[in-house]
This record gives C-alpha cells, structure tokens and sequence, in this order.
C-alpha cells in the first residue's frame, strides 16, 4: 500500500457501503475511533510488514499508528482512497485493513491495497474481504482499471492477485525502496473477461 498521492479533491466516483460482511469478517470505514485496534495490529506485524511494504518500515510505536490513521483519513476526505478496518465477526479482533486508493500515475485508475496481521497469516482474510468489496466498486468504475501493485518479493500479495482474477500487465524497474535499495514492482490488472461479468 503506497501513501504517496497527488493532492486532489475530486470526488469518489462511485458509491461504497459503510459497512459490508462476509462469512467471517465485517469490514468498516476508517475512523479516529480504530486508531488503538490499528496500532495493536501493526505493533506486532511491523517486522514482516516492513520487509515490504515502505510505510510500515517505521511503525510500532503510538506515535507513528495515529499519524498513519491521520494521514489515511485526511486522502479519505480529500477523495484519494477509501479505508476500511476489518475485524473477525467473532471475537472483533482487527486482522487488517483493505482500501481503494487513486493511482498516482492515472487518477482514472484505482489500486487495491491491503495489509493482514502477522498472526492472521495463512486465513486468507484479505481475499475473502476483497472479493466481497470488488463486486461492489468494479461496475462503477466505467473504463477506469483495477490495479494491484507490490514488490516482486510479495509472494503472498502474488499469491492474491491470481486468486483474485489479476493477471500482470508490466513490471516497474529499479524502483527505490524506502531504504534506498532498488527492487521490481510487479503490476496486476484484474482481468477484463472479470471486469465485464461482475
């Protein structure tokens, strides 16, 4: 999940539920309100976040989760991603977060972004919450394309990019992580026969 947008203010363009479920998960908007759940999650999973994902590379403490929600929450209002905190039904306990997030190189285009607590690994939360949220947002995308990005080393995010229907469509060379080392970006696309029959 990238943090860097282009400042805009262009609304959403299609309509999303403040609250939707699946079998085991219910999945709501991001508020102030989650700040605690968020940083208990990221507390634990920044050793495994941080191997890949750039944001994450300095989470742990308080300080860094309420910025991360501040920050999340100022690109909600201005209309540069949607958040959504996903918790168990039984229990409550929070296993991530899925977002819809602008492309920073087309505004037209949306990303799918996600990240899953350390110790929700192997559930497939996070497939199980996309593919309720994609249903609901692809439709009113029009020509708009659904894009997934993440580090070639991601191979659980591969991994959830085939399941969900996205084929790799390019590969962004000599990217700069957050620690300056160059790596590979891989790009998927969900499928258009998928596109279409949603």
């Amino acid at each position: 999940m990238r943090l860097l947008y282009r400042r805009t203010y262009a609304p959403i363009p299609f309509t999303v539920p403040a609250v939707f479920t699946t079998p085991r998960l219910i999945a709501s908007r991001l508020t102030l309100l989650d700040t605690a759940d968020i940083h208990a999650a990221l507390a634990e999973s920044t050793a495994e976040l941080s191997a890949t994902c750039d944001w994450a590379i300095r989470s742990g403490s308080e300080k860094f989760s309420r910025r991360f929600v501040a920050s999340l929450l100022a690109q909600n209002k201005r209309g540069q991603r949607i958040d959504y905190v996903v918790r168990e039904i039984i229990g409550r306990s929070t296993v991530g977060m899925v977002a819809m997030c602008r492309n920073p190189n087309s505004e037209q285009d949306w990303e799918l972004g996600f990240w899953r607590r350390s110790s929700c690994r192997g559930n497939n939360f996070m497939v199980e919450a996309a593919n309720a949220l994609i249903p609901v947002v692809q439709p009113q995308l029009g020509p708009a394309r659904l894009l997934l990005t993440c580090d070639e080393k991601s191979t659980h995010v591969i991994r959830m990019a085939q399941a969900l229907g996205f084929e790799q469509i390019g590969i962004i060379q000599n990217d700069m992580d957050g620690r300056g080392r160059l790596r590979q970006m891989l790009v998927f696309a969900l499928k258009q026969s998928l596109k279409t029959s949603l």
